[in-house]
């Protein structure tokens, strides 16, 4: 069962490796290949190439010609890069990557679900965890479901452009080992106090550490209330073994931790919004209903905790920290993940094996006739679990497969960049889909930077697009369709790529565009200002080191004419839609003024 759940799970990257788009030449990352979460996964990937290179520590691959810290939660990334050279190529490194850990993952879960119930039941749990792990991703819980839009989604098996909640991801699929390994030795680690034990469950908390930061908070979190209860308990010697863990993961992780330190305390209020932290400390009353709810979900395993073991307190406090972290704004950032990507992964399991375990304890005094039918209606959950899985991954990989892809043209013009842009050099776009393929798929710096992944303030981020703006020669109008939030976006975009473009507010600012919108609001009329200065100046793009512009249809999408002047350039590459131009001097014969992509 954890064979066939783990092929599930990744048999989108297998077909996406094994197989050719419907049009163009297959490139291993999409900014929309997979709904909203494709930009996520386009900036695993370009940590995931940094470390395919040879940069390790990974290092923030945006603004290079700023001194950055080692990129955090990059050991994911750093492994798959590693991994992948062999195969001179990324795709393959991931495909292997996600498989073995989604297999090791459904592994530990079985063995955790057979801890507590018999094991036919424990196996048929599997995919029944699986189903309603996507059901709360898609739906947002049970309760949501009483919307018939959104029952009718789920019904139907509408993958919403997206593959399942643990295979969109490169890094929660690979942490399923480690984090299931961590449930797993903590507790026996305080039981027994044996060295491997205690070797085996810090190095969990460890590598935790190093790769995703929403899952070693929930993690510490639950571990200073299970160390509280102890010590009330006067459990002294367990306290001390939990402690003991504890000290030791936080020695091997403290580079990490030294690094999150000095990130978090140099930072300035810019990035962290833009990062979702908020900038009010307080409680999140609107996350109530939906904390109140996943509560609910925790009866069979507050029920099946009755045994009085120690680790049965540490179960219940690692189902309830994501819990507590969604309803507390301005301490963590975007804590909304520790609903989707945290909670689901181990509370949902828990409840359901808790399930299960009880099943299992009253299997025996039950009457006949229901025993005689029990088996075949768990059986057919389970096969409901597998036949849904599967239905949503085949759906899924069909509705992205395009996405996957570029045009030849643009393939050659991409390849010709990862050949002669040298690491460092930068590339001008004001595409949002471009800047994160050109990011993954060449060593170039961009000009205009997703804002998420840079450390200076907005003025900067937004000086810098307002400048490649002016300089590709597009009107206020169209400059200001796309960053202003009273406006909304562009309107009339044809293509479903290029729906995206219009978001280079969510773009620039991340999540700072959601919580705070009336923050940028407020920035408009000066940046308004600030353009039409730029329109009428000369050479705009000077101000930060340009080195090529690249002109593709998302460029050309958007129609532009009076370029601002003193931008000189030649042509270094032509194919098709795709032009790549070399940013260039008066002093260069061969050189003429930018009049924009045409």
């Amino acid at each position: 069962m954890a064979a066939l759940l783990a092929a599930l799970l990744v048999a989108p990257r297998w077909w996406l490796l094994a197989t050719d788009p419907p049009a163009g030449i297959r490139v291993a990352t999409s900014p929309w290949g997979a709904d909203h979460q494709g930009a996520d996964e386009a900036q695993y990937y370009i940590v995931t190439r940094r470390a395919y290179d040879g940069d390790l520590p990974v290092r923030d691959p945006v603004l290079s010609d700023h001194v950055q810290p080692p990129q955090g939660d990059a050991l994911p990334q750093e492994v798959i890069g590693t991994l992948s050279r062999p195969f001179r190529d990324i795709f393959p490194g991931i495909a292997i990557a996600v498989t073995l850990a989604a297999f090791m993952g459904f592994l530990l879960l079985y063995v955790l679900a057979v801890d507590v119930a018999p094991p036919l039941l424990a196996a048929a749990s599997l995919p029944i965890v699986a189903l309603i792990a996507q059901v709360y991703t898609q739906a947002d819980g049970f309760v949501a479901l009483r919307h018939v839009a959104v029952l009718r989604a789920v019904m139907l098996l509408d993958p919403p452009r997206q593959f399942h909640v643990w295979g969109r991801f490169a890094a929660p699929v690979m942490l399923l080992l480690p984090f299931f390994g961590a449930v797993i030795t903590i507790p026996r680690a305080v039981d027994t106090g044996k060295r491997g034990w205690i070797a085996a469950a810090a190095l969990s908390l460890a590598i935790l550490v190093y790769s995703y930061f929403f899952y070693w908070t929930a993690f510490a979190l639950a571990l200073a209330g299970w160390l509280a209860y102890l010590v009330l308990r006067r459990d002294l010697a367990a306290a001390r073994r939990l402690a003991a863990v504890g000290v030791v993961a936080a020695l091997l992780a403290s580079p990490e931790l030294v690094s999150l330190v000095r990130q978090s305390l140099t930072m300035n209020a810019d990035p962290r919004i833009r990062l979702g932290v908020d900038p009010s400390v307080g409680i999140d009353f609107s996350a109530l209903i939906r904390v109140i709810e996943r509560l609910v979900l925790g009866v069979p395993l507050v029920w099946g905790l009755r045994s009085g073991r120690r680790r049965d307190a540490f179960y219940a406090a690692l189902f309830a920290s994501p819990l507590m972290i969604v309803c507390v704004e301005g301490v963590f950032p975007q804590p909304w993940h520790d609903l989707t990507v945290v909670w689901s992964v181990f509370a949902v399991p828990a409840a359901v094996t808790g399930a299960a375990g009880i099943a299992g304890r009253l299997w025996p005094r039950t009457p006949r006739a229901i025993a005689r039918f029990g088996m075949p209606l768990v059986a057919a959950a389970a096969l409901v679990g597998v036949l849904h899985l599967a239905v949503l991954q085949v759906r899924a990989t069909r509705d992205v497969n395009a996405a996957f892809a570029l045009s030849e043209d643009e393939h050659a013009a991409f390849s010709w960049m990862a050949e002669h842009v040298r690491s460092g050099e930068t590339v001008v776009s004001t595409s949002v889909t471009t800047n994160q393929l050109l990011a993954p798929l060449t060593p170039a710096s961009l000009y205009v930077p997703d804002g998420f992944l840079s450390r200076v303030d907005d003025q900067e981020l937004f000086d810098r697009y307002l400048r490649a703006s002016a300089a590709f020669g597009y009107d206020e109008q169209i400059t200001f369709s796309r960053i202003d939030p009273a406006l909304g976006g562009a309107d009339h975009l044809p293509p479903y790529e290029l729906r995206y473009e219009s978001f280079m507010a969510y773009y620039l600012t991340n999540w700072e565009v959601v919580i705070d919108p009336q923050r940028i609001a407020a920035r408009m009329p000066a940046l308004r200002e600030r353009f039409r200065a730029l329109k009428l100046s000369s050479s705009p793009l000077a101000a930060y080191p340009a080195d090529y512009i690249y002109c593709g249809h998302r460029e050309r999408f958007w129609p532009g004419s009076h370029a601002a002047p003193g931008t000189r350039v030649r042509v270094v590459f032509h194919r098709g839609e795709a032009t790549i131009y070399r940013i260039s001097d008066a002093s260069d014969s061969a050189s003429e003024p930018f009049a924009g992509c045409g």
